[in-house]
């Protein structure tokens, strides 16, 4: 049997709903993000049944056309939140998790 490259891997999902958040908005459970001025937050449907550690809430980036952005708030069950600042994705824009990019890797090992 041959070992499994990681680094080889690439795991993707897509941009779901985007919204605009002012300032002091809260987000995610309990509220326990808040965003530090106005921003566009990205919905990302893959969450911890998926197989994204939960422990990985507040650790977690992800890229969007080569940029990486920070996941914020807590990862849900199939669900995370992602912080694209005043960057305009689009709903339904690949988002890679583990994989190559054309500006760089996220690693398993990240």
């Amino acid at each position: 049997m041959a070992d499994l490259l990681w680094d080889d891997v690439k795991c993707s999902s897509h941009v779901a709903p985007i919204k605009r958040v002012e300032a002091g908005q809260g987000v995610s459970y309990e509220h326990d993000w808040v965003a530090p001025s106005a921003l566009n937050l990205a919905l990302i449907p893959v969450g911890y049944a998926d197989g994204i550690p939960r422990s990985l809430s507040g650790h977690l980036a992800v890229s969007v056309r080569g940029r990486r952005y920070p996941v914020v708030g807590r990862i849900g069950m199939d669900q995370m939140i992602v912080n694209c600042g005043d960057e305009k994705v689009e709903e339904g824009e690949e988002v890679v998790l583990i994989g190559s990019e054309s500006d760089g890797d996220l690693t398993i090992h990240e």
